[in-house]
């Protein structure tokens, strides 16, 4: 969130468009709580479904809804490539891919590198916006994903 925060003060964007995708549906971003005032417009989304493909969803109907034809999306930068890929099936406009370092590895960095490359398999095997792979392809990455998880 520093390099995010960091981003907006710079005055290189309206508003900082937060997607939070926790488990604990009661967990928001303390930056989605209200209790900070910025200088800059926060608002908050919690995608249905709890993916980066929801996510792209949601950015495309708020998008929409502003009249946005340009997007800065700032993720993890082992996240960047899967994410262009599906954020670019929902958006139209001019896509901008900002990788920031992650803080530590989830799991460790052979199962994040598993992890995301099951994911670019699964989105290559999707298609659209809201295009869901093959049942055996979303029933072995939902297992991997359990495994990996543990």
């Amino acid at each position: 969130m520093a390099e995010a925060e960091t981003f907006m003060e710079e005055g290189r964007a309206d508003v900082m468009l937060i997607a939070y995708s926790w488990p604990d549906e009661n967990w928001a971003p303390q930056e989605c709580t209200g209790e900070r005032d910025y200088d800059y417009s926060v608002e908050c989304f919690r995608p249905e479904p709890l993916t980066t493909q929801g996510e792209a969803i949601s950015l495309r109907d708020y998008a929409s809804e502003q009249g946005w034809d340009s997007v800065a999306v700032m993720t993890v930068d082992h996240h960047v490539t899967r994410s262009r890929m599906i954020i670019n099936r929902c958006f139209d406009g001019e896509l901008h891919m900002i990788g920031v370092e992650a803080e530590g590895y989830w799991g460790g960095p052979v199962r994040t590198y598993l992890y995301q490359n099951a994911g670019i398999a699964r989105t290559l095997l999707s298609s659209g916006c809201e295009g869901e792979p093959p049942d055996w392809i979303q029933d072995s990455g939902d297992s991997l994903k359990d495994r990996l998880l543990e």
